[in-house]
């Protein structure tokens, strides 16, 4: 928008004043208002199609009469444009290069958000079964101290009989190793009883309290029967890093 203040002067023209607009004034009391909306696309064979409307709205405001146009003055636009390259970027192939490049680039994030979770899974599948062998192992620990415990009392209670200090150490030495090793099993349980819960990542879970996690799958022991031959296609075809390798390739 543009407010333009209009300045004359007067000539001299074969004995005949003359009054004149001075063109080079910046100031000149006129609203010219310019618009333009329009439309593009790129085809895929690199050429570029654009349809543009335009309109010109020009109000000279100025209060002489001789004006030799209607005032306001309206042009109207309307211009349709196709570009198409003949040498350069010409052809679909050159210009799906770029999608076919996105295209593998998302293949290849997938692939390796997919291995991400695989081994997520496999590393809280591991210290499940470690979590697992921890809660047996504080099991076993609390019989043998148990059975150990009761051995003691029993040489404890023969000692008028066939007793000896001998076999009361002994027996001694050995709960005291059985409820050593119960100790050392219930630090290792809650030791992965963390590391579980730092895997799993749970929001509602936080590390910050306690927590016992009861397990009630137990290991299986039977053989999983796969020949070499279904182990290599099978990896061709689910490992997703190999996946990756053939998108970038």
């Amino acid at each position: 928008l543009e407010f333009r203040r209009v300045l004359f002067r007067s000539i001299n023209v074969n004995g005949t004043v003359r009054r004149e607009r001075i063109p080079t004034d910046p100031f000149t009391n006129t609203h010219d208002d310019n618009y333009s909306i329009g439309l593009r696309k790129l085809l895929p064979t690199g050429a570029t199609v654009q349809l543009a409307q335009q309109l010109r709205r020009y109000h000279d405001l100025s209060d002489y009469d001789d004006k030799l146009y209607r005032n306001p003055f309206y042009e109207y636009g309307l211009q349709f444009q196709l570009r198409q390259p003949l040498l350069r970027d010409f052809g679909i192939e050159v210009n799906r290069a770029a999608i076919n490049a996105s295209r593998y680039r998302y293949n290849i994030s997938r692939q390796q958000l997919q291995l991400r979770i695989i081994n997520t899974l496999a590393k809280v599948e591991t210290t499940y079964w470690r979590l697992f062998f921890a809660r047996m192992q504080v099991k076993i620990y609390s019989q043998w101290a148990a059975r150990a415990n009761r051995t003691l009392q029993i040489v404890q209670s023969r000692g008028d009989y066939d007793g000896s200090s001998i076999s009361y150490a002994r027996a001694k030495a050995v709960l005291e190793k059985a409820r050593a090793n119960m100790i050392s099993a219930r630090s290792d349980l809650l030791q992965q009883q963390e590391v579980l819960l730092d895997t799993l990542n749970d929001p509602d879970l936080p590390l910050d309290k306690d927590w016992e996690i009861i397990l009630l799958d137990k290991p299986t022991m039977a053989p999983l029967k796969v020949t070499p031959a279904q182990g290599r296609s099978l990896a061709l075809q689910m490992r997703p890093e190999l996946t990756a390798q053939k998108s970038a390739m």
